[in-house]
């Protein structure tokens, strides 16, 4: 039971009739956390008794939000409802809901959230006077879903290094082991993306719609791959240098596969209307992810394109494709850069080593900044869900901090101590700034839109801690694991497979409190 007076309502003062009250938004400055306010107040539509002292009548909100609206003389005169006076309170009655109430009310509230991130989000509203237990609870959770990618990563290193013969097959182990893992991996990931944005993934239905729609168009792409690959490998073209080999044996499947699940993708939304979603629940997650576009447009939104052309499919194709040839560049530069320092002498060794990881860091963040744009305008019909954004940042900062992670272990004495600390510090500085300016704009902004912008600033900055854990496990534990192969060394170990890594990783995995507190 909260009592607000007439100044804490909209405007000079609230309507009173049925009608007028069942749509009436209350700022119930209590029942958020501080987190939550837009300029100080939130707004939420409340299932609850509203009782008007005095100057109104008593009417029952969450009767009326259910009820058809009822004419009447009174919503029908031109002067509007009585308003309630300055110095009137209203008294908030709870009604007891049942779960599908609470659940609807949850989508009130909460937006475009998915339904994991509002039950999280409630229990933390519950527990935010426990600031330190929530703490504990992100850095278990947090810590626990690194450990679990890091084994995985780690296993996959130790199978690299036992199976394949580096010493006397190095260039069949580079162009099947590594490159065609690159490009396998990354169709998958474009399966996974189409999945997400069309059909859905969350059952074997689903994956079975998605696998007969793109999978036909994205196994030859990786045909195309392996073919290229052997015919580099069982030929003189096999003395070709290794970024000649790495662009001609997965160039061709990647691009091939971005501008296949483009046009498939386009010509799935391309079916798509309102209508779709309009008799029950969506049966995929673009009529899902589409109900809650057009719950933030306020209309319903339809395909804004007839049929899929070459100007429509080449707006669509530059962004990913963009992308990749990034990667490319900042890869193949950086590998380069690090192989020819190792050819000078000491100090200008060491200098070079210090401009390319501080290039590193620099570029990783411009292009995270780059990629949160694109998010945040990718909006209506080819804006993402949740699942997305979670798949690229995940994907982007891994492959990023992974080209970071290979000068550290490129060092030696200090300098790699150094540098090994500087890195998690760096990113903790990133993500108080994206927190702060988020903030910022939330009291700024009259059309920000929370229910979209805080899932995103919540996904980019856990994704990128988890992604710096992963990776600087991963990195410290091959570059031991490959000590003994002189043909596919990354780096030196001096301190053994596990004090190499509590030494490269440590200072990564212990600050993360400061940024989840």
């Amino acid at each position: 039971n909260h009592t607000y007076s007439a100044s804490q309502l909209p405007g000079p003062g609230a309507p009173s009739s049925r009608a007028h009250l069942a749509s009436l938004r209350l700022h119930a400055m209590a029942c958020f956390p501080k987190e939550e306010l837009v300029d100080g107040v939130g707004v939420v539509d409340l299932p609850v008794d509203v009782h008007v002292e005095e100057e109104t009548p008593t009417a029952n909100l969450k009767d009326a939000a259910t009820a058809e609206p009822q004419a009447s003389e009174q919503e029908a005169a031109p002067k509007g409802p009585p308003m309630l006076q300055k110095g009137s309170t209203i008294q908030l009655v709870e009604n007891p809901l049942t779960c599908k109430q609470l659940m609807k009310l949850s989508g009130f509230l909460t937006g475009s959230r998915s339904p994991q991130y509002k039950f999280v989000e409630g229990w933390f509203v519950a527990m935010k006077d426990r600031k330190c237990l929530m703490v504990a609870l992100m850095l278990t959770l947090n810590w626990g879903i690194s450990a679990v990618l890091s084994a995985a990563g780690l296993f996959v290193a130790w199978l690299y290094h036992e199976v394949f013969e580096w010493e006397t097959a190095f260039d069949a182990c580079v162009v099947f082991g590594i490159i065609g893992g690159i490009f396998t991996g990354w169709n998958i990931a474009q399966y996974a993306s189409y999945a997400i944005q069309t059909t859905g993934h969350l059952t074997p239905c689903q994956h079975l719609r998605a696998v007969l729609l793109i999978g036909p168009v994205l196994l030859p792409c990786n045909l195309v791959g392996w073919g290229i690959g052997a015919l580099i490998v069982f030929t003189p073209l096999v003395d070709l240098p290794m970024p000649i080999k790495i662009l001609l044996v997965a160039g061709p499947p990647i691009a091939l596969g971005i501008a296949s699940k483009t046009y498939r993708k386009l010509c799935y939304f391309g079916k798509y209307t309102s209508v779709d979603a309009a008799d029950g629940e969506p049966k995929d997650a673009l009529g899902k992810r589409m109900i809650f576009e057009e719950k933030a447009a306020g209309k319903t939104l339809d395909c804004p394109f007839k049929s899929v052309g070459c100007r429509l499919w080449s707006q669509h194709f530059a962004a990913p494709f963009t992308c990749f040839i990034w990667t490319v560049v900042y890869v193949l530069g950086l590998r380069g850069g690090y192989l020819l320092a190792d050819e000078m002498d000491e100090v200008p060794k060491l200098v070079l080593q210090i401009v390319l990881f501080s290039f590193s860091l620099a570029a990783m963040a411009g292009g995270m900044t780059l990629l949160t744009k694109w998010i945040k305008y990718s909006k209506g019909f080819f804006g993402y869900n949740h699942q997305m954004l979670v798949a690229f940042v995940v994907i982007y900062t891994l492959v990023s901090d992974v080209q970071v992670r290979l000068g550290i272990v490129k060092m030696t004495g200090w300098t790699r101590q150094i540098c090994a600390i500087i890195q998690p510090l760096y990113f903790t500085g990133l993500r108080f700034l994206m927190s702060k300016a988020w903030k910022k704009s939330v009291k700024e902004s009259a059309d920000y839109v929370p229910t979209n912008q805080e899932p995103r600033l919540v996904i980019t900055c856990m994704g990128l801690i988890v992604s710096q854990n992963v990776s600087a496990v991963i990195l410290a534990g091959t570059t031991c694991l490959f000590e003994d192969k002189s043909m596919f060394s990354l780096g030196e170990c001096p301190q053994g497979f596990w004090l190499q890594i509590v030494q490269d990783a440590g200072f990564t995995w212990l600050p993360e409190g400061i940024s989840i507190f």
